[in-house]
């Protein structure tokens, strides 16, 4: 029912895309620093201390792009199995959520019942509580409450254009999107907000055509990590 645990794969790539991130920014400052340099000395010096030069990138390289992957493939696993835990954990604190005591419909007092549960950013808290939608049996009215029984903020708003408090909210929650319609029973002003939890309409990352290069020149595997350590 929840899809916050992923397949290892994706923690992999994770981990990999971050460990390829961070190398190849090494790379460019030891690219561009001696870029710099070769463009400041004459020729002629630069010719005859090539075998040092070469000497000195190396060690820069060695520096800023080989140690880190290799912490970084030193990590790996420890940083993977964190990740796994913690996406694992919010799965059960989403199927283990739940409004104590009964929650019956305001509108005909029938039982409801729970038709999603969402992680959701609160009062400007540090970390996300969750918001659970409700639907009646009956009548198939709609009811958002935080998992402290407190309803969803959105429905205890005034009336935007006069002010009055007299204003009734609807929920509902179609492919991902909840959205929260609000009517001021004074001046009949309708007013609607919507929480987008789906992916639909997100741009898709452009294809990066290095990256499985990048893969295996940064991602460190045990014989890459034998050759580093006889440095």
């Amino acid at each position: 029912m929840y899809t916050y645990l992923k397949e290892r794969q994706h923690y992999e790539d994770r981990y990999d895309d971050g460990t390829v991130t961070k190398c190849r920014s090494g790379e460019r400052i030891v690219n561009d620093t001696f870029t710099i340099m070769e463009k400041k000395l004459p020729k002629k010096e630069l010719t005859d201390k090539l075998p040092g030069w070469y000497l000195q990138y190396s060690l820069y390289y060695f520096w800023f792009v080989e140690s880190p992957a290799a912490e970084r493939a030193e990590n790996r696993e420890a940083t993977i199995a964190k990740w796994t835990a913690e996406d694992e954990k919010k799965d059960e604190r989403l199927a283990s959520a739940h409004i104590s005591g009964g929650t019956y419909c305001r509108a005909c007092g029938k039982d409801m019942r729970i038709i999603s549960k969402d992680y959701m950013s609160r009062d400007n808290r540090k970390d996300d509580d969750i918001l659970i939608m409700f639907e009646c049996v009956a009548c198939n009215k709609r009811l958002a409450l935080w998992q402290d029984g407190t309803e969803w903020e959105g429905a205890k708003r005034e009336c935007y254009k006069c002010g009055d408090s007299n204003v009734v909210s609807k929920h509902t929650k179609e492919f991902g999107v909840i959205t929260s319609t609000e009517t001021c029973q004074k001046c009949g002003h309708i007013k609607t907000e919507t929480l987008d939890f789906s992916d639909k309409g997100k741009e898709s990352e452009p294809i990066d055509p290095y990256l499985e290069l990048d893969r295996k020149r940064f991602v460190f595997d045990s014989d890459m990590m034998f050759k580093y350590d006889q440095n």
